[in-house]
């Protein structure tokens, strides 16, 4: 009877028994397959927002409380929301909380031409 291997993540700390992934960051960590497929993830989705319409913050914040789409690390995955860059606190306010993983905005699209 084959026995089990069980591996911890080093990334997210579960333990897991499947084949491991290899880490995007030294290509030599092996880490579970759900961080190696978030780091997939997050691989395209930068390339994309390389060659985009995006701002990133390290090169432009918006004006002061000026309402922005923001694109961020939500809970575990990355996301859209609108936002407003408070230049006193150095965060970007949303509806119900404060982010401060925001990496790109952009400014909002002009609302649709009603009937």
């Amino acid at each position: 009877m084959k026995s089990v291997k069980w591996r911890v993540c080093p990334i997210c700390g579960n333990a897991y028994t499947t084949y491991p992934a290899i880490s995007r960051k030294d290509n030599k960590t092996e880490i579970c397959p759900k961080c190696g497929q978030q780091e997939a993830l997050d691989a395209f989705l930068v390339s994309k927002m390389e060659n985009s319409d995006w701002i990133s913050v390290k090169d432009k914040l918006p004006p002061p409380n000026q309402e922005v789409l923001i694109w961020h690390k939500g809970i575990g995955r990355y996301r859209v929301d609108v936002a407003r860059y408070r230049e006193e606190h150095k965060n970007w306010q949303l509806p119900h909380w404060v982010s401060e993983s925001v990496t790109h905005w952009m400014p909002l699209p002009e609302p649709p031409k009603g009937e």
